[in-house]
């Protein structure tokens, strides 16, 4: 929630025009043996997850993949709906979007096609409210082209 003082000048927030072009079909390859992971967060802690596999996808004509990530405890609670990370970096970032990336979320797929809507991409919630810790996206997870769906910076 954004905190009361930036509440008051609060006009919406900014996305770029739906494009379709970012709606790309992705090959998930799971991790077969879990390995455990420790992401910085914007508050300097750690969040401990898994890492649930890699997608495979073509965006802009381009071979592209990014790691999927699971929390441990998430996975120990055996949750399945919105149980999955995808944070990442792009070329827009710290410029039209978010300098600490975006995220996308997924329900744990059944088999291995999954649909990446970049249009969904949208800041962490430490962007409204500092005090909020969120994950950073690991290096792995920078694309090196521009990504101008989704959610825009907040100003």
């Amino acid at each position: 929630m954004l905190p009361a003082e930036l509440m008051k000048d609060f006009t919406g927030l900014k996305y770029y025009g739906i494009d379709y072009n970012y709606v790309v079909k992705g090959r998930l390859e799971r991790t077969v043996q879990a390995q455990t992971i420790s992401i910085s967060t914007s508050t300097g802690g750690q969040y401990d997850n898994f890492i649930y596999g890699t997608v495979y996808f073509t965006l802009h004509g381009k071979e592209m993949k990014l790691q999927l990530y699971q929390s441990v405890r998430s996975a120990e609670l055996g949750r399945t709906k919105g149980a999955l990370l995808l944070p990442f970096t792009d070329v827009t970032s710290g410029e039209e979007t978010f300098g600490g990336g975006r995220y996308l979320v997924f329900d744990i797929p059944e088999g291995d096609e999954m649909t990446l809507d970049f249009n969904r991409a949208y800041n962490p919630y430490c962007v409204y409210d500092p005090s909020h810790s969120c994950p950073i996206p690991p290096a792995e997870n920078h694309l090196k082209i521009k990504v101008e769906a989704g959610e825009k910076m907040y100003p």
